[in-house]
């Protein structure tokens, strides 16, 4: 292993829609590299009165070669993937993780800065040289963001994109890739409820999103018709151990993540790759969320380890 680390720019100032929808800007990644991040960025540039307005980012895709999902993120899944990764990041407290683009002010000066940029990791940490995006394996790499913006008043709205690459020479078959995506949501029910996870791959960790977590009581991963659970445990228990593991007790108030809850089931919290659940040997393998009395939606996002 080695190489040499670079940063680039990849879009700077990419002019998007200014008018009230929905839309989707593609963004083609470099492919000859390895990549560890992308960091994601919206600004306001119209020197004019930024009136009150919102963009959400509604989704965040990372595609290879036209059609393998390599991320598929919320926004505000996105955000708290970061929560867990970085634990000062800053987080919006909407639920579906609004940017407040606007001051109301009007200055030729006036220049807006996302307050919560999106930075997207292919690896443990910052600097990974073993579980990295392996770029140049795809014919194409894109980056695909969908956005909507709650008003016309957007004049100036522009997307930054910056890149974390590893340069080197290593086989992409030296290397693990981490693939983060939204598995299923479970419209809103009582009692327990169950996720098919897909087989094929390692999960490292998986994040879950609850709207109404006070009577949700344990969650279990069961494989092979429940023969085999190879974790279990309270909600309660793992919101406690997000919060003093992550370092988050000054930013959650026991371990509720604003709403929707999000709380993470990281099997491999010493970053080892060592503890990864391998399904190669499953029939099947399901997430069981029991949701006791109260109506809840419950949303699985699972991050698995790709072996190239």
């Amino acid at each position: 292993m080695g190489g040499q680390w670079l940063r680039t720019v990849q879009e700077s100032a990419k002019t998007l829609s200014a008018t009230q929808g929905t839309f989707t800007v593609t963004v083609n990644l470099p492919k000859t590299n390895f990549i560890n991040n992308l960091l994601i960025r919206l600004q306001r540039t119209a020197a004019a009165t930024h009136a009150a307005s919102t963009t959400t980012i509604a989704w965040i895709d990372v595609v290879g070669n036209s059609s393998s999902s390599i991320i598929h993120l919320s926004g505000a899944e996105a955000q708290k993937f970061m929560l867990f990764d970085y634990a000062n990041a800053q987080q919006t407290t909407s639920a579906n993780g609004a940017l407040n683009l606007a001051d109301g002010t009007a200055s030729a000066a006036n220049s807006e800065v996302s307050s919560y940029p999106y930075i997207i990791s292919f690896g443990r940490f910052i600097g990974d040289t073993l579980a990295v995006l392996p770029a140049k394996a795809f014919k194409s790499l894109q980056l695909k963001i969908t956005y909507t913006n709650g008003t016309a008043d957007l004049a100036g709205l522009a997307l930054y994109v910056s890149i974390d690459e590893l340069v080197s020479d290593d086989a992409v078959n030296t290397k693990f890739m981490l693939k983060k995506t939204e598995i299923e949501g479970k419209a809103t029910g009582t009692g327990d409820v169950d996720f098919d996870l897909p087989l094929g791959n390692a999960y490292r960790r998986i994040m879950l999103g609850v709207s109404a977590a006070t009577t949700v009581t344990t969650i279990s991963l069961r494989a092979n018709n429940g023969s085999e659970i190879p974790f279990t445990d309270e909600y309660i228990n793992i919101q406690l151990m997000n919060a003093y593991d992550y370092e988050l007790v000054s930013t959650v108030t026991l371990g509720q993540i604003y709403t929707p809850l999000y709380i993470l089931i990281d099997l491999d919290r010493a970053d080892t790759l060592g503890k990864v659940v391998d399904t190669a040997n499953y029939n099947d393998l399901k997430l069981r969320v029991s949701r006791g009395s109260t109506t809840t939606t419950t949303t699985v996002i699972a991050e698995e380890v790709v072996i190239m």
